[in-house]
């Protein structure tokens, strides 16, 4: 296991993405999105699903009313991401040998 995997997400990632977010889901298509996305855990993830959530209440123009079936896909393509990032590791340490 790597160290950097014990820390919790660094509050300017989980920053970055939901400003990304202000564009909507479409920021996904940005790799450099996905991969903020990629690096959230598991606490970070279920803060920005808070946050998209409220956003619902500030009825602000600038601000894309979240779905609850938008903040779904936003967790589908994390899972998504998490387990592609265990296969790739996995793929390593079998390259890798004993």
């Amino acid at each position: 296991m790597l160290a950097t995997e014990t820390r919790p997400t660094p509050h300017a990632t989980v920053e970055a993405l939901m400003f990304g977010l202000r564009r909507g889901l479409s920021c996904l298509g940005d790799r450099g999105h996905r991969d903020r996305l990629a690096r959230c855990d598991t606490a970070a993830v279920e803060q920005i699903a808070l946050r998209l959530r409220s956003w619902r209440c500030k009825r602000v123009a600038w601000l894309p009313a979240y779905a609850d079936d938008d903040i779904a896909t936003l967790l589908k393509v994390w899972r998504a991401l998490k387990e592609r990032e265990l296969h790739d590791r996995s793929l390593q340490q079998v390259a890798a040998g004993p």
